[in-house]
């Protein structure tokens, strides 16, 4: 992001999770991250990570030209991750960008897993 100045502000501190759990989400906040680069024209970028006892939050926002993103492999790809780990993902208007907001559970114990 920097070498395209783009500015990043990162809010929180990612738990410890489980190894597919970890993976799926660097992976899901990359192909966020290169949209970003790919589609919106942003100056700024956001990523605000909270954490409950029932999962993880992530929301990652940018301040570019707001056109929500029409869902095509990328981001069917980072729904399909997130979904296998039991979280969401959910895509839309912020407060001046797009914003990518998901949430995953950080004990659960999946069939198969």
């Amino acid at each position: 992001l920097e070498s395209a100045n783009v500015a990043l502000s990162v809010m929180g501190t990612t738990p410890a999770l489980a190894a597919q759990q970890g993976s799926a989400l660097g992976l899901v906040v990359r192909e966020a991250v290169t949209n970003i680069l790919r589609h919106s024209e942003a100056t700024h970028a956001s990523i605000t990570i909270t954490e409950s006892a029932e999962g993880i939050s992530i929301t990652v926002e940018d301040n570019g030209k707001g056109e929500t993103p029409v869902p095509g492999a990328g981001l069917n790809g980072m729904r399909s991750r997130i979904e296998a780990q039991g979280g969401t993902l959910g895509i839309g208007q912020g407060a001046a960008g797009v914003q990518l907001r998901l949430w995953l559970p950080t004990q659960t114990v999946l069939e198969g897993s």
